[in-house]
């Protein structure tokens, strides 16, 4: 049971990892990138407790667009990344898009743990606790995918906005084709 739970709550994460990979190639500072683990931490966490307090899981034949909005919010943000690289010198977001960053793109990849809810591989295990691990596990893999793009953004020095948005884009087609397999 314990092993499925954490196997669930590795699966439903992997998307912060990878967002958080190509997002943490880009030269922003630390605290806007802390700040984007924690969303995703709190984002997955809640949606997986709300769906399934609210039922959703049910739902699930009725939702097929809820994958897609996460993915079109990855693709507008690598496109938007890399047309800043073109246009400007010195990548800087905006208070603004660093925002949109922040808030957006988590609530719209957390709609895969709405949909999923707790699920019946945490039977026994208090739905807040669940929900707790599914948001624990999502943050740590924002956090290392943010850690190891940082690495590798260090390494392209100038072409961190090519790198960051590129990675999205590919990051996008990766989780495109995750759903058209699976």
């Amino acid at each position: 049971m314990f092993t499925s739970l954490l196997t669930t709550s590795l699966l439903l994460g992997l998307d912060s990892l990878l967002v958080c990979l190509a997002v943490g190639a880009l030269p922003e500072g630390n605290m806007r990138r802390h700040r984007l683990a924690l969303s995703f931490a709190l984002c997955d966490g809640l949606a997986s407790l709300i769906g399934s307090v609210a039922g959703v899981e049910r739902l699930r034949s009725f939702l097929p667009w809820s994958e897609g909005l996460g993915l079109a919010a990855v693709a507008a943000y690598g496109i938007y990344v890399l047309y800043l690289a073109w246009r400007c010198q010195g990548l800087t977001m905006s208070p603004c898009a660093a925002r949109w960053l922040v808030f957006s793109l988590p609530i719209c990849l957390s709609l895969d743990n709405l949909v999923a809810g707790i699920g019946p591989e945490a039977s026994g295990v208090p739905v807040g606790l669940v929900a707790l691990i599914f948001g624990v596990m999502s943050g740590g893999l924002a956090l290392l995918g943010i850690g190891v793009g940082s690495a590798l953004g260090a390494h392209a020095r100038r072409r961190t906005g090519w790198l960051g948005g590129t990675l999205l884009l590919l990051v996008s087609g990766f989780l495109t084709m995750r759903e058209i397999l699976y």
